[in-house]
C-alpha cells in the first residue's frame, strides 16, 4: 500500500509548495492573483421611474407651460404656446424652465451613477435634488395659475396651463417619491 500524504508534495502555510507570495508595491493591490469582478449595475423599478422622471422634467421645462386659444373675428383660430424656456416666463413669474431643466440633468445623472453604486450618500443627494426640484416646480404652478386666474379674457378665447407644465410637476413630484423610497429602504 502506498501512503497518498507520502507521495503528495509537501504544502506550506501559504498554500504553495514552500513558496511565500511576494508583497505588491501598491498596498492597495490584492494579494493572491485574483481579482474581484465588478458586478453588472442592479436596476430597479426605482431607479427607471427615477430616470424617467429626469427626462420628463426636461422635456416638460422647454415644453408648453402657458396655452392661449383664441379666434381673429370668429374667422381664424389663433393658438399659441409659451415655452418654459421663453423669456416671457422670467418676466411672468421670476423663474423660468431652465431651473427644472438642470434639476431633471441631475436627476437622470445621479440614476445612472447609482445604477454601479449602492453609496448612500448618493441616495441622500438624489433626494435634496428631487426636492429642490419639486419646490421650484410647485412653485412654477402655483405663479403661473396665479396670473392665468388674473387674466380676462374674450369670449371666444381661453388661457390655461400648458401640459409642459403638468409634466414638470408630474416628474417633479414621482422624483420625490421615488427617491424618499429609495431613502428609507435602506
Amino acid at each position: 500500500m502506498v501512503d497518498s500524504e507520502a507521495e503528495a508534495p509537501s504544502r506550506g502555510r501559504y498554500g504553495r509548495t514552500g513558496v511565500a507570495p511576494t508583497v505588491p508595491a501598491n498596498p492597495y493591490a490584492q494579494v493572491g492573483g485574483s481579482r474581484a469582478q465588478a458586478g453588472p449595475g442592479t436596476l430597479s423599478v426605482g431607479l427607471v421611474l427615477l430616470m424617467i422622471s429626469g427626462v420628463a422634467l426636461m422635456l416638460g421645462s422647454v415644453g408648453s407651460w402657458v396655452h392661449v386659444t383664441g379666434s381673429a373675428g370668429g374667422v381664424a383660430a389663433l393658438h399659441v404656446s409659451v415655452n418654459g424656456t421663453d423669456p416671457a416666463i422670467s418676466t411672468l413669474i421670476s423663474v423660468n424652465g431652465y431651473v427644472t431643466f438642470i434639476g431633471g440633468i441631475v436627476l437622470l445623472v445621479f440614476g445612472g451613477l447609482a445604477l454601479n453604486s449602492d453609496d448612500p450618500f448618493l441616495a441622500v443627494l438624489t433626494a435634496l435634488v428631487a426636492a429642490g426640484t419639486m419646490v421650484f416646480a410647485i412653485y412654477d404652478m402655483f405663479r403661473i395659475v396665479q396670473k392665468i386666474s388674473q387674466v380676462t379674457t374674450s369670449a371666444g378665447a381661453s388661457v390655461s396651463v400648458g401640459a409642459g407644465l403638468i409634466c414638470v410637476l408630474s416628474a417633479a413630484v414621482l422624483a420625490m417619491l421615488v427617491a424618499i423610497v429609495r431613502l428609507f429602504s435602506r
